[in-house]
C-alpha cells in the first residue's frame, strides 16, 4: 500500500511539472499571424534583434526540449525576412560584408506572400551581400534575411 502511494505522488508531481511548464514549442509561418504588429511580436519572443523592424515574414520551428522530467538542449530552424529602417541598417553591418553570389529569391518564395513589397525578384547581385554572422543584406532596400538548419545555437546573430 505504501508503493501505491509514493507512485501516485510520483505520477501527481510528473503532470503537474508537465503542465505547468512555459513550453516555447511552435512551427509557425507568418502569413498565419495576420497583422505586422501580430509577427513582429511573434518573433520577438524568439530573437533578440539589433533594431526595430518595419516588416517580418519568417517560417520558425522550435522544439522546447527545456521543459519536462529530462530537459535537454532544444532544436530549431529559422527562415527570416526583415524590413528595417534606413537609419538604422549601418547597425545591422557591424561586421564586414562580402557580395552573396548564391542568393536566389525563390529561396524564400515559401515565407513571401506579398512579392510587391518585398520584391526580391528584381535584385542585382551587388545588391545582395553577406554579413560576418551569416544573415543576407539587401542594399538600397533595407531587407535582412536569415536562416539557419541546425540544431539550437546560444549566440543568435541578432
Amino acid at each position: 500500500m505504501i508503493k501505491l502511494r509514493y507512485i501516485f505522488w510520483i505520477a501527481i508531481f510528473v503532470v503537474f511539472v508537465s503542465c505547468s511548464s512555459n513550453n516555447k514549442t511552435t512551427d509557425t509561418y507568418s502569413k498565419t499571424l495576420g497583422n505586422t504588429q501580430d509577427k513582429i511580436l511573434f518573433l520577438k519572443k524568439y530573437f533578440q534583434l539589433r533594431t526595430e523592424v518595419e516588416d517580418a515574414e519568417f517560417h520558425i520551428v522550435y522544439q522546447d526540449n527545456s521543459t519536462g522530467i529530462l530537459a535537454g538542449p532544444s532544436d530549431w530552424s529559422y527562415k527570416i525576412a526583415l524590413k528595417v529602417h534606413p537609419d538604422s541598417i549601418d547597425k545591422w553591418q557591424l561586421d564586414g560584408t562580402i557580395p552573396n553570389k548564391f542568393f536566389e529569391a525563390e529561396d524564400w518564395a515559401d515565407i513571401i506572400t506579398d512579392k510587391a513589397i518585398w520584391n526580391l525578384d528584381t535584385l542585382l547581385e551587388r545588391n545582395v551581400l553577406i554579413c560576418e554572422h551569416g544573415y543576407t543584406l539587401i542594399e538600397g532596400r533595407n531587407i535582412i534575411l536569415s536562416f539557419n538548419w541546425q540544431p539550437f545555437q546560444s549566440d543568435i546573430p541578432y
